[in-house]
């Protein structure tokens, strides 16, 4: 790879100066008079045309953010995806310290999740309670007041009385919800956080299939009595999963428009009580069997409501967004349903992001219930509360270059099916199935599929992308109509601004700082995409320059990069933009000093490859290699220093220390919590990600401005 314009020469076989060298090392404190009255005159209009708006709030409606992800967003991004879409209520499958963290003073309100795993243990022992509930909540929940996190329930076990599970986690519910109930008694916690338990649709049922004759699972009776005591007691809601796309599949009397909200839907009457769809169908089944059981008036709460969008027949956007705009709608006129009219139960929408690695047991569709992509762009427009209709996608999202493995037609495919197969043991290939996306793609091309989900799952590795020499790596996207290959680098932007934090920055540079996104987002996909490379580096230094002026070091390195890479693509054709070493081992320095550990690592090695060009035997090879490789030696040995508990530690008491800097306005400082831009590099499997995001969130390098200088 090589890098923007040498170093040494103006920019004089054409019109314009050099873009983005390192002669320059673009200002980030110095721009010109240009520069700065445009920007100036942005700020103007920041206080003429921006308005504060305030969201209405839909309480009835939270999220479950599942972390099943071979790519999970860093935690923060998350938190800032669910605020940026006015999401009140999170659901948690477990108690993931960073998680908990980054919720820190959110004001965002929290189901945290005990999975079944851990039942036996916590049934089995008043000890191992007390300590789960001392390391997961009286931590994060002491200080409250002060940013700490909003646990307002404990959900104790996930679905643990499925049908499909038997006796695998039935017999230690009760006695875990005991145990963490005395832990909290014991760590005056009671009065806050309260206890529920997950249940599956299935726990109750219908012969009939009318509302009116539901009740619970017979051979749950003698566990769900003391339960529903217990959740009585202590105020606590039932907490029940509805589906209502499996409703489809498994009762033939109910169509989709009927799931869907649909008023053209044929009604189903039940004595006097008539259902237009099958949620209240389903919720008022349980209603009874409540009734039955004695409790008629317990509260209940959905604990997981939602539509996949592929993966299975009927698993589309297009569908899911019908019936999530039916829902939410339904939630928020708090019609209620026929036996509970009036008032619409919470509800936590199921789920928030795509997870490659949920198990697919019940169905390939699994692996599609996010109202976003694994990455945090929304998959269709919805309203959850917000004054404008669209979702709001994740920002500063990190992607590798745009690249795919495709099957290599002039081998001989004799072993390729074997091969996919293979890839599809490891990989996601759900979109393969019946019904799913990537369905009707014709044979080698679903192994093209199978070998791009693999590497993609692989952090783009050139041995995952070998099967036996069948495999051949391409810059041209593969996808076919509806079926999408997944891909590294989607939009340059997105992976190169730097995440935003209320609390971390002024609120007039973070408005100054949104209005030049928007604006930089519109000109970089729209009006220069067809542009020649010299146009493109022109706008990135303009662009690098009001990043420099709103303060935003970490942007103005990344957009450097960006055009390091776009040089080091483009110098095939044209000889002029290749990149001497010295670039980039100047950047290397520069990510280094930065916190930029892992970005100075492939750089280095970008200028080790840059060097070949110099004579092997002047003594002034080794003397640049030696150079390379120490530089190279020092991010590696910063990579891998730390321990993942000794990097959450420092990055703990980063934190706290920075909120108590924001009303100083440090913002040196307060940048040192964010995550890399780079474009190049996005994080790996899900230990690699928290391990990335630790190291350079926990980073004490202040960042330097003189590297856009």
């Amino acid at each position: 790879m090589k890098n923007p314009l040498k170093v040494s020469q103006p920019f004089t076989a054409h019109s314009n100066e050099l873009l983005i060298s390192d002669s320059e090392h673009q200002s980030c404190s110095s721009p010109s008079p240009l520069m700065a009255s445009t920007v100036s005159i942005i700020t103007s209009l920041l206080y003429l045309t921006t308005t504060l708006t305030t969201h209405s709030s839909a309480q009835s409606i939270g999220v479950n953010w599942g972390t099943s992800s071979s790519h999970p967003l860093p935690p923060d991004k998350v938190v800032h995806l669910l605020k940026s879409n006015n999401i009140t209520k999170v659901k948690l499958f477990d108690a993931d310290p960073l998680v908990l963290q980054s919720l820190s003073g959110s004001g965002i309100d929290v189901v945290l999740g005990v999975p079944n795993s851990m039942l036996r243990n916590l049934s089995s022992s008043k000890r191992v309670a007390e300590s789960w509930v001392h390391d997961n909540l009286t931590r994060f929940v002491a200080n409250v007041g002060d940013g700490g996190v909003r646990i307002q329930y404990i959900a104790v076990g996930d679905e643990p009385f499925l049908q499909s599970y038997g006796e695998q986690f039935k017999p230690f519910v009760l006695g875990a919800v005991t145990n963490i109930q005395l832990a909290l008694i014991k760590a005056k916690l009671d009065s806050k956080v309260k206890i529920v338990v997950p249940c599956n649709s299935d726990v109750y049922t219908s012969e009939s299939g009318l509302p009116s004759k539901g009740y619970f699972r017979p051979d749950l009776n003698k566990t769900m009595a003391p339960l529903l005591t217990f959740l009585s007691k202590h105020s606590s809601p039932f907490y029940a999963n509805i589906y209502p796309f499996l409703s489809i599949h498994q009762n033939k009397n109910i169509t989709l428009d009927f799931a869907l909200f649909k008023p053209t839907a044929r009604a189903l009457k039940d004595g006097r009580k008539t259902y237009k769809n099958s949620f209240d169908l389903s919720f008022d089944t349980l209603v009874t069997a409540l009734s039955r059981a004695g409790f008629p008036d317990m509260e209940i709460v959905v604990g997981q409501i939602g539509w996949p969008t592929d993966g299975a027949v009927n698993a589309t956007s297009n569908i899911a967004q019908h019936f999530m705009e039916g829902l939410v709608e339904h939630l928020q006129s708090k019609a209620g349903s026929p036996l509970r009219p009036g008032r619409s139960p919470t509800a936590y929408i199921f789920s928030l992001l795509d997870e490659d690695l949920r198990s697919i047991s019940t169905g390939n569709f699994e692996r599609h219930w996010g109202i976003f992509t694994f990455d945090g762009q929304a998959k269709y427009q919805l309203s959850l509360g917000q004054s404008k209709r669209s979702l709001v996608n994740a920002q500063t999202v990190e992607y590798y270059p745009a690249r795919w493995c495709v099957v290599n037609n002039n081998k001989d495919l004799g072993n390729a099916t074997a091969s996919a197969h293979d890839a599809c043991s490891v990989a996601d290939c759900s979109a393969l199935s019946p019904g799913g996306s990537c369905a009707n793609i014709s044979w080698p091309g679903n192994i093209s599929y199978a070998f791009n989900s693999y590497y993609q799952q692989h952090d783009q590795s050139a041995d995952a992308c070998n099967f036996g020499g069948l495999g051949l790596l391409t810059t041209v996207d593969p996808s076919v109509d509806n079926c999408r290959f997944d891909q590294g680098t989607l939009r340059i932007l997105h992976s190169i601004l730097p995440c935003e934090h209320a609390h971390q920055q002024s609120e007039i540079r973070d408005d100054l700082i949104e209005f030049i996104r928007s604006e930089a987002k519109l000109v970089v996909e729209d009006e220069i995409a067809d542009k020649s490379v010299e146009e493109k580096l022109l706008v990135l230094q303009f662009l690098v320059r009001a990043f420099a002026l709103s303060g935003d070091v970490r942007s103005c390195l990344a957009l450097r990069y960006e055009a390091l890479i776009m040089r080091d693509r483009e110098c095939v054709n044209l000889d002029w933009l290749q990149v001497e070493y010295n670039e980039w081992l100047a950047f290397a320095k520069d990510s280094l000093q930065n916190g930029y550990h892992a970005i100075a690592v492939q750089v280095c090695e970008n200028a080790l490859k840059s060097v070949q060009q110099i004579n092997h035997r002047s003594d002034s090879y080794n003397v640049v290699v030696d150079e390379i490789k120490d530089l190279k030696d020092v991010a590696v040995a910063l990579v891998a220093s730390h321990s993942v508990q000794a990097q959450a530690t420092k990055y703990l008491n980063n934190k706290k220390r920075k909120e108590i800097q924001q009303n100083r306005k440090l913002e040196p400082e307060s940048k040192n919590s964010q995550a890399s831009a780079s474009s190049v590099f996005r994080d790996g499997i899900k230990r690699r990600n928290r391990h990335q995001l630790l190291r350079l969130q926990s980073s004490t390098t202040t960042p330097n401005s003189s590297v856009c200088l």
